[in-house]
């Protein structure tokens, strides 16, 4: 749906009283929209299918195709299919996230980067469904050790990957 003003609403999970947790510390707007931003700074934003850095084929904000016939690599996407797709893959990411013990003790910063993360390595990165991807930093963040989960992350990815935890 839209609100008055012609935005795009949704009702994702994490969002409580249409925000999420309220407006961002920088003041800059919402923690929702900063979310946002982050997830579209590190997946981009494409308005065709095209090949991800693993060869699979993907399109608009980092939306796996491998298991949606038809695509085919460079055919076009309307931004509404895009939205739709952002707003689907979303909801799922942030679930892998939000079961973490400790969530909502976590500041806005933090859930934005966790959920980041868990929108490049999947709903399961922490857990969701069987044993986590992750299962050291899943470990430390439920323990509230921080600064043990984020070394997790660099000495196991490569520093452009650990761009998307500057919040740890």
């Amino acid at each position: 749906g839209t609100s008055g003003e012609g935005q795009p609403t949704s009702d994702l999970p994490y969002e409580k009283g249409g925000d999420f947790y309220g407006a961002h510390p920088s003041g800059s707007g919402t923690a929702k929209n900063d979310l946002r931003t982050l997830i579209e700074e590190h997946e981009g934003v494409k308005y065709e299918t095209y090949l991800d850095t693993k060869g699979n084929l993907t399109g608009g904000i980092g939306h796996l195709l491998t298991d949606e016939p038809g695509w085919e690599l460079g055919d076009s996407i309307s931004a509404e299919q895009v939205e739709a797709w952002f707003e689907e893959d979303l909801k799922t990411h942030a679930a892998g996230a939000m079961h973490l013990e400790r969530w909502d003790e976590f500041p806005p910063e933090l859930q934005n980067a966790l959920i980041s993360f868990a929108f490049n390595i999947g709903p399961n990165a922490f857990g969701l469904s069987g044993e986590p991807a992750w299962p050291k930093m899943t470990a430390a963040l439920n323990e509230g050790r921080w600064s043990d989960a984020k070394q997790e992350v660099f000495n196991d990815w490569d520093n452009v990957q650990v761009s998307r935890l500057k919040h740890l």
